[in-house]
């Protein structure tokens, strides 16, 4: 663990800032293929749209999961601690059944429209349910 450094973001609280890290790793694994380590940084943007973004947020945590299953074993207790807390706002936002849709819309992307989405800078306004 720890390519999804900055992913709880920085100590003023700069998003943009915080999600340098994982989008530098994302950037790394993706030229070089390793899908299954991308999945870390890509769970770190997930936590990071979790409060303003949860739609792109459950997005990505499908898709995570898809490039490493067991990526959620592979977590220190910490990060599997806000990954956690992180999930449950995006459920708790969304509800059970729109979460799940759009986790299997994150599941189904593939490896390369993945980056894409991952890195773009979305408006920091909140995703309606």
């Amino acid at each position: 663990a720890g390519a999804g450094a900055g992913a709880e973001g920085s100590a003023d609280g700069d998003e943009a800032e915080a999600a340098d890290a994982p989008k530098k790793a994302l950037r790394h694994y993706s030229n070089v293929k390793l899908w299954p380590d991308a999945a870390l940084p890509v769970d770190g943007l997930a936590r990071l749209a979790a409060n303003d973004q949860p739609e792109r947020a459950a997005r990505l945590f499908g898709v995570a999961e898809r490039m490493n299953r067991y990526l959620p074993n592979t977590l220190y207790p910490l990060e599997r601690e806000g990954r956690e807390t992180a999930l449950a706002a995006v459920r708790a936002t969304l509800g059970e059944a729109r979460m799940a849709a759009l986790w299997a819309d994150g599941k189904a992307m593939a490896s390369e429209a993945v980056v894409d989405y991952a890195l773009e800078t979305p408006p920091c306004s909140r995703s309606s349910p």
